[in-house]
């Protein structure tokens, strides 16, 4: 049982690494015994690895919108191991913003959470094809199928990185490359502090979590190594829902 569950020796990449769920899933892999770079814009990600104190976690500061340097960072873990088994996708902005939304922050969000996200999954696609196999995991958000207020930009991103999952898992299955999303609900992160702290808007959106707490980035571990592990070798093109029932609580 426990090797269907194993990612041991796996190579893995995981974007926006340095904090929050990013983080916690790169450590969780390192912890599970794969071979995991921590890639993020944030130079604190380098922190957030020196502080493990383990030669299989790397860093890489990299900024996903350039794609000299995404390639870059890419040729050094291919130089290295010659394949990427795992990629998660992770690295997202979000910015609320007033009507009439302006185009500058339409392009800002969708340019990091859709557009780095399908230009860095393509150039990782060919190195899975070249390997024989290999398992995408995107970051989504309730905000890809549920109205939240101000904020279309990351909506239609992460509605996007959605579909985008899905293309992915129905063109490539045949080369043995599975594609699946992690939809987590409402995370205690940098990003939510500021909801997580107004007590008014705490409890609106704590009250439609049917497990009646907000998640810990922690809590998406478990879900991305079952979706990387030869135990999810049947599994492509879904969407797991780390919500604590927040999507599926109707009232």
């Amino acid at each position: 049982m426990n090797g269907r569950f194993c990612v041991k020796g796996q190579v893995v990449l995981v974007t926006g690494a340095a904090r929050g769920c990013g983080k916690a899933i790169a450590e969780g892999f390192v912890d599970a015994g794969a071979i995991v770079f921590f890639l993020d814009i944030l130079e604190q990600v380098k922190e957030a690895v020196g502080a493990l104190k383990n030669d299989r976690a790397q860093a890489m500061v990299c900024d996903l919108r350039d794609t000299s340097q995404v390639m870059k960072n890419l040729n050094t873990i291919i130089e290295r191991y010659q394949r990427i088994d795992v990629l998660v996708n992770n690295a997202g902005v979000t910015q609320k913003g007033n009507e009439p939304y302006s185009n500058e922050l339409w392009e800002a969000i969708l340019g990091v959470n859709l557009n780095a996200t399908f230009a860095l999954t393509r150039l990782v696609l060919k190195h899975m094809v070249e390997a024989r196999g290999g398992a995408i995991i995107n970051i989504t958000s309730p905000t890809a199928e549920l109205a939240f207020a101000d904020c279309p930009a990351y909506s239609a991103a992460k509605a996007g990185v959605r579909q985008l999952t899905k293309s992915i898992a129905k063109d490539y299955a045949h080369r043995n490359i599975r594609a699946n999303n992690v939809c987590p609900g409402y995370m205690k992160t940098a990003m939510t502090q500021k909801s997580f702290s107004d007590p008014k808007l705490k409890k609106v959106r704590s009250d439609r979590i049917m497990l009646d707490r907000w998640g810990e980035p922690e809590d998406l571990v478990g879900p991305c190594i079952f979706l990387a592990s030869p135990a999810a070798a049947y599994i492509t093109g879904c969407d797991l829902y780390v919500d604590g029932g927040l999507v599926a609580n109707a009232v």
